[in-house]
Formats: C-alpha cells, sequence, structure tokens
C-alpha cells in the first residue's frame, strides 16, 4: 500500500490555499470594479458619437385642415438632424371615422406626382423621403374630445420597424388630444429624424441597457465570489482538519487482515490516500486560479468548488471510518461503543419494518408477513452476532460485520420487492415515487455512520426511507399537475393600403388617437 503524508509544510501550504485565493479574489473584485467604470464611459461614448447629425433637406406643408401653423412647423422641423438627409414632407385634412389613412396617403401621393414621393417604379416611397399624414375626424371645437389618425411612411433607406414607427406616431399623440397640432407634428417629426435609419449601435436604450447589465453582471459576479471566497476558505479548513495524519490513519489498518469485511477496510484505506492526493491537487488548483477566470458566475470554479467540499466531506467520513474500524479491529479504547453503535443501527432498521405504517397500508400480507417474520428472526440473530462480538475475538468481529451487511442486503431485497408490487399504474406517479424514494433513501445513508453503512450506503434501503420517499413523491406529481395560463394582447396599429395599393408595399402605418 502506497503512503503520503501531511506534513506540516503541506499544513501550511493548505492554510494558505485560502489566503491565496482570497488575495486573488481582491484583485478580481477590482478588476471588476474597473471595468464596470470603463463600460459606462464605453457607453458614454456611443451616446455621443452616436447622435444623428445629417440635416434636414427640406420642410413641406400641405395643409387643407386650416389646424396647422405650416411657417412653425418649417421652422422647428428644419433645425432637426437626422441619421441621413431627410426631406420631410407633412399633409393635413380632416377625414372620417372609420378611414384606411395608409390607403388615402398614397392615393395622394399618386395624385400628385410633383411632389416626388414615391420612387420611379411607384412601389415603395422615395428614397429620404419621410411623410407625416394627419387626418382629424373631429377638433374638440365643439367640446368633444379631439380624435384622427396619425400615418408615417418613409423611403426604404431610412425605413424602421413596426415598433418603431408606433413609438414615431405616439410621439406626437399627447399634443394632438390638447388640439396642439402643430406642436404634435413638431412632436413627431422630432421622433422621427431620431429614429429613421439610426444604426443599432446607435440606440441610446441599447448602449444604456447593455451597460447596465454588463455593469449589473460584473458586479453581481464579484459580490458572488464573496461567498465563493468564504466556502473555499471553509473547504480548506475541512480539508485540513479531516487529513490530519491521514497517512497514520491509513497505516493503522495494515494489521486487518485482507478478507471478508476486512477487504472493505484496506481498500477503503488505500482509497482514503489516492482521494487525499488528489483533493489536495484540486485544492492548490482552485487557490492557483487565473484572476480573469475568478468570476461568481464562472460556472468551472463554483463547480470545482462545490466538488471540493463534497469530495472532502466524504473524505472525512472514510477516515472516521478507517479510524473506528482499527479502533475495533484492533480492541482499542472504546471499541465497544463502536460495535454497539454498527448493531444498534441495524437493530433499528429491523424494528421499523415490523412498525411503519406505510408498508401495512400498502403492502400485500404475503409481502407484509414475509418481511416481519424476516425482521423477528433477524433481530434474534442481531443480539447473538453482538454477543459474540464483544466476548469473541477480531475474527469474530469481522464475521458478525460480513454477516449485518448481509441482513442489510436481504431487507434492502425486501423493500424493493414492496415497492415494485405497490407502485400505482401511472407512469408518471410511479416515476415521482421512484425519485422521492431514491432522495430519501440518499439521504438516510448519507446519515449512517456505520461501517456497514459506508459498504452499502448505494444499495441499503430501510422501512422509513419506503414512507417518507411515497409522501415526497406524492407532493412532487400533485405539483406537476398544476394548471398554467397565458395570455396574448394586441395592437391597434394599421399597416396595409388596402385593395387600391396594387402591388405597393412602401414603409409605413398609422393608427388613431
Amino acid at each position: 500500500m502506497s503512503t503520503a503524508s501531511a506534513s506540516p509544510a503541506q499544513a501550511t501550504s493548505a492554510s494558505g490555499a485560502a489566503v491565496t485565493f482570497a488575495r486573488r479574489v481582491r484583485a478580481a473584485q477590482l478588476l471588476a470594479a474597473a471595468l464596470i467604470l470603463a463600460v459606462f464611459a464605453a457607453a458614454a461614448a456611443v451616446l455621443v458619437a452616436g447622435r444623428p447629425d445629417a440635416p434636414v433637406t427640406g420642410v413641406e406643408v400641405e395643409d387643407s385642415s386650416g389646424l396647422l401653423d405650416p411657417t412653425g412647423i418649417r421652422e422647428a422641423a428644419s433645425g432637426l438632424r437626422a441619421y441621413r438627409p431627410t426631406r420631410i414632407v407633412v399633409i393635413a385634412d380632416r377625414g372620417a371615422a372609420g378611414q384606411n389613412l395608409n390607403e388615402k396617403t398614397l392615393s395622394w401621393a399618386r395624385a400628385h406626382p410633383d411632389a416626388d414621393l414615391l420612387s420611379a417604379d411607384g412601389r415603395v416611397w422615395a428614397d429620404g423621403v419621410f411623410l407625416i399624414a394627419l387626418s382629424v375626424t373631429a377638433d374638440g371645437s365643439a367640446g368633444s374630445e379631439p380624435h384622427g389618425d396619425i400615418g408615417v411612411y418613409m423611403g426604404e433607406d431610412l425605413k424602421v420597424s413596426n415598433g418603431a414607427q408606433r413609438d414615431i406616431q405616439d410621439a406626437g399623440k399627447d399634443a394632438f388630444r390638447e388640439r396642439n397640432w402643430t406642436q404634435g407634428i413638431v412632436d413627431t417629426a422630432r421622433a422621427g429624424t431620431g429614429l429613421l435609419a439610426r444604426p443599432l449601435w446607435a440606440s441610446p436604450a441599447l448602449a444604456v441597457s447593455v451597460a447596465v447589465i454588463l455593469a449589473c453582471l460584473l458586479a453581481f459576479s464579484a459580490y458572488l465570489l464573496t461567498g465563493l471566497r468564504r466556502r473555499f476558505g471553509q473547504a480548506a479548513v475541512a480539508f485540513d482538519d479531516g487529513t490530519r495524519d491521514i497517512d497514520e490513519r491509513a497505516r493503522s489498518t495494515e494489521f486487518i487482515p485482507d478478507a471478508g469485511f476486512g477487504a472493505h477496510v484496506r481498500a477503503a484505506a488505500a482509497d482514503l490516500l489516492r482521494r487525499y492526493e488528489s483533493l489536495l491537487g484540486l485544492r492548490d488548483a482552485i487557490a492557483s486560479t487565473p484572476i480573469v477566470a475568478l468570476g461568481g458566475l464562472n460556472p468551472r470554479l463554483r463547480r470545482r468548488i462545490r466538488t471540493l467540499e463534497a469530495d472532502t466531506a466524504q473524505l472525512r467520513t472514510e477516515a472516521r471510518m478507517v479510524e473506528r474500524s482499527a479502533r475495533l479491529y484492533g480492541r482499542d479504547e472504546g471499541w465497544q461503543a463502536v460495535w454497539s453503535e454498527e448493531v444498534d443501527e441495524t437493530r433499528t432498521f429491523l424494528r421499523s419494518a415490523l412498525t411503519d405504517s406505510a408498508i401495512r397500508f400498502r403492502a400485500s400480507d404475503a409481502a407484509r408477513m414475509d418481511l416481519a417474520e424476516f425482521a423477528q428472526e433477524a433481530l434474534a440473530e442481531l443480539e447473538e452476532i453482538e454477543t459474540r462480538g464483544i466476548t469473541g475475538s477480531a475474527a469474530e468481529v469481522d464475521a458478525g460485520l460480513v454477516r449485518i451487511g448481509q441482513l442489510r442486503a436481504q431487507l434492502s431485497q425486501r423493500m424493493n420487492r414492496i415497492l415494485e408490487e405497490t407502485l400505482p399504474a401511472d407512469a408518471r406517479q410511479a416515476k415521482c415515487i421512484r425519485e422521492g424514494i431514491e432522495q430519501r433513501r440518499r439521504r438516510e445513508a448519507e446519515r449512517s455512520s456505520s461501517l456497514t453503512g459506508f459498504v452499502d450506503r448505494g444499495s441499503v434501503f430501510v422501512p422509513t426511507a419506503y414512507a417518507a420517499g411515497w409522501s415526497i413523491g406524492m407532493q412532487n406529481y400533485q405539483s406537476a399537475q398544476s394548471p398554467g395560463s397565458a395570455g396574448v394582447s394586441g395592437g391597434g396599429y394599421t399597416t396595409g393600403y388596402g385593395g387600391s395599393a396594387g402591388g405597393f408595399s412602401g414603409a409605413g402605418s398609422s393608427s388613431s388617437f
């Protein structure tokens, strides 16, 4: 058997691993803070560089409604800046309820070819054109609420999504509802020049959103690092405590015969040293993680720390098992208590087989009687095993451990048969119950402190796990059956040009206010 020594130098290095990792974490958190500042600086630069700087090449107003101030519109709109040279054309009239403003605007453009609003083939709007159409159906002068339609249309070089078109239309609606028709047109024109042909990177909302999201992720990652630092420090301390003098613990089992139950003990002692060396490498690798890879959202780092925590706990369990084995086989101080605990755990399992109400309620008479008969005989045999272990030699202890393991296996076989015969016919329900019982079996195994429990922790099936696991499984099944709901919503914007469009596909839409 190979050995490894947990020397004082190694212990010092182990304690220092947490310090090294903590220093790297602090450096990574400072780096995250610097990156957050850089992100906001970059966002500010994008906002400055993304402002529109192309001129409005002309502002034309055709108003038959008598509600607009053409001069005021020209003066206000001429000073706007766009992302591409843009010609603003405003058409206003008094319309009728239920009209299709898109179709009406296209008909006006075809009837006025001198306005040069259409492309050469007449299928789309001309490049560089931003057309605003206002049709007022009720101007509010008689005391009623103002009503009407607002439409925006644009050349192919300026076109934006339907959502952006809605934003442009909505920009002037508050002014329209207040009967401030001129201001509503100006607000619409301002919103349009700020959105038409705007590159994606120049969107202020996008730049700010991306900056905020990145900053939040960096800050959250740095915050989570504090927890990871603490977890790693605790795992490193637990590793130190659990592996102190580990080579001596492993060597303490060399006198145990490599046969019977002793073979399990010797194998565990050899595995103890292999696992120690592996975990020592993992711990040091985590401690030396590059600063750029240190982040609370780094899945590999979190996974490695979880592995160190779980495997350290397992290593400590193995070390205790090896130490208890050496005490029991060597008749060292306290060996009688170890032996009693060994027998008592299995005795508790067998007694629960006789008293568990879930088994009495669900199992068949034959299965229940078979389990009860076995448990009574096994309990009587346990008494004999316990006595022989106390009064006999180490060989009696080894034989007793082997027999206890066999009794636990026979109990598990009977419990598995009961489970199979009592599972419901519904496949999903049965699956949930299996998973619940398996979850409970793992929990029961983790709580076991006996030598036989260490050896059979992957297979032992105790009666208490049956009842508790069944309850867990049924709760999970019922939760999975809870119905969900979903809803949809729509909008009132119009994008079509009606039956007279004749294949026209220019970008634009309208909505009411």
